[in-house]
């Protein structure tokens, strides 16, 4: 029963952690800059996550697909994948399954090709 509890407040640290920052951008327009784009001047995969994660926060859907169209896209998906391996964290089973060992090699193909296209000429 500890380890449920504590794994809570793990849990409940990061969303605090992550609803900090959200409120901390949307009041001051600071965020963290993207490391890879200011190095290198292209867009990886996550490059506008923070904006669309704002613009979900309003529900503006167009201004989030906008931001980063492909995690917009994609946002169901990483839902489902990360629902389940958040349920067998909680639960104490392990998260060494097939289906997210899969999910993990499809998403990170799709973040591959998604980063690689973002940044062709079109």
């Amino acid at each position: 029963m500890n380890l449920r509890f504590g794994r809570l407040r793990v849990l409940g640290v990061g969303l605090g952690v992550g609803l900090a920052y959200l409120l901390w951008v949307r009041f001051t327009g600071w965020g963290i800059p993207c490391p890879f784009h200011t190095l290198t001047g292209l867009d990886c995969p996550g490059c506008g996550i923070t904006r669309m994660m704002l613009a979900f926060s309003r529900a503006d859907w167009a201004a989030a697909r906008a931001a980063n169209a492909g995690l917009f896209y994609l946002s169901p998906w990483l839902a489902l994948v990360l629902g389940r391996a958040l349920w067998l964290w909680l639960t104490g089973r392990s998260a060494n399954t097939l289906f997210l060992r899969v999910a993990g090699v499809i998403t990170t193909v799709f973040l591959v090709v998604w980063g690689i296209l973002r940044n062709l000429p079109l």
